[in-house]
C-alpha cells in the first residue's frame, strides 16, 4: 500500500506541485519526490507530473514507488490518447524490470510496448509494400535484428545457469 502525504488546503497542493516541478528542473531529486508525492497525496497527478515523480523516485533509489508512478503515468497517457508517451513509459518499465532480473514482468511491459506501437510502425508498414526487393531487404534486416535482440536478452539467463 502506498502511503500518501496529506496537505491542508488546495493552495498547498498547488504550492507542492510548483515546488516539486521546480526541484525537478533543478535536479534536486529528493525534494522533487517529496513535493510531488505530497501533491499526489492530495489529488492524483496528471501523467506528465507522474512521470517526473517516477523519475525522481528512481533517481533516489525508490524503485517500487518509481515503478508504480511510471505505471500510473503509462495508464494516464493511454487514457488521454498519447500513445507515444505511453509506449515510452512501457519501455522504461520493461527495461528496468529486465535489469532487475524480473524477466516475466519485463516481457509483459515490452510486449505491451510492441503491441501499442504496431498500428503506427513504419517498419511494419514498409514490410507490407511488395513493390520491389526493398521490402524483402527490410524484412530480412528486421528478422536479423530480432534474432540478435533475443540472443542478447537470453545471455543473462544462460549465464545464471552456469
Amino acid at each position: 500500500m502506498k502511503s500518501r502525504i496529506t496537505l491542508q488546503s488546495p493552495d498547498s497542493r498547488a504550492s507542492a506541485l510548483e515546488q516539486g516541478c521546480e526541484a525537478f528542473r533543478a535536479q534536486a531529486w529528493g525534494t522533487a519526490f517529496t513535493q510531488l508525492s505530497a501533491a499526489d497525496g492530495e489529488a492524483p497527478l496528471e501523467p506528465e507530473y507522474l512521470l517526473q515523480l517516477a523519475q525522481s523516485a528512481l533517481l533516489i533509489g525508490k524503485e517500487a514507488e518509481g515503478a508504480e508512478s511510471l505505471a500510473r503515468a503509462h495508464q494516464g497517457f493511454l487514457n488521454s490518447g498519447r500513445t507515444a508517451s505511453a509506449v515510452r513509459c512501457a519501455f522504461w518499465l520493461g527495461f528496468t524490470a529486465l535489469l532487475n532480473g524480473e524477466t516475466a514482468m519485463a516481457g509483459g511491459w515490452l510486449s505491451r510496448r510492441m503491441n501499442e506501437t504496431r498500428p503506427v510502425s513504419r517498419i511494419g508498414a514498409m514490410n507490407r509494400i511488395p513493390r520491389d526487393g526493398r521490402s524483402r531487404r527490410i524484412s530480412a534486416t528486421t528478422r536479423r535484428t530480432s534474432a540478435t535482440m533475443r540472443r542478447a536478452l537470453m545471455r543473462p539467463a544462460r549465464a545464471r545457469r552456469r
